[in-house]
């Protein structure tokens, strides 16, 4: 689910959250959260999309499981750990896709330049050590290659034994 929160022209801030079977799971400093429905989006008082990106046979649990140690509370940052950034890792853990580029824009922008940010925020917006380390496209390439041993995992794939590593040249 994802509800546009303002902007400048050409760059839209969105909110963004990911429900499995009703149940809204999303990042904030509280860390990852639950509740029944797009809560979080009503709260932001905007529209709510809902993207269907696909059935996952993943659960909850596992997302918890999978996503907790990456996504603790106190590790929010606006720019480099925010929910867009859980929505794309979840995404990709439960479905192996990522979140749309348009629906990151404005980050990205304030990546480039985090004084910028600063200096539009009237200077609120202050970086979270805690957030430095994080790097999202690292995490989405850990997630991607689970989601391709699951989905081989038991799955002939072709080819022929060999007895040394010799006959494989």
């Amino acid at each position: 689910a994802v509800s546009p929160l303002g902007g400048v022209p050409g760059a839209t801030a969105y909110h963004s959250s990911v429900l499995v079977d009703g149940d809204e799971f999303c990042f904030s400093s509280s860390g990852i959260t639950t509740q029944r429905g797009p809560a979080s989006h009503q709260m932001a008082g905007t529209s709510v999309r809902l993207l269907d990106m696909g059935t996952t046979a993943q659960s909850p649990a596992d997302l918890h499981r999978v996503l907790g140690p990456h996504f603790e509370a106190g590790t929010y940052d606006l720019l480099r750990k925010n929910c867009n950034s859980f929505a794309d890792s979840a995404l990709m853990f439960l479905v192996a896709r990522r979140l749309g580029a348009e629906y990151r824009m404005l980050e990205r922008l304030g990546e480039c330049s985090p004084a910028l940010v600063s200096g539009i925020s009237g200077g609120q917006y202050v970086p979270n050590p805690r957030a430095a380390e994080f790097d999202l496209e690292s995490l989405c390439a850990e997630l991607g290659a689970r989601s391709l041993q699951r989905s081989t995992a038991g799955v002939t794939t072709g080819g022929v034994t060999v007895q040394s590593t010799e006959a494989l040249r």
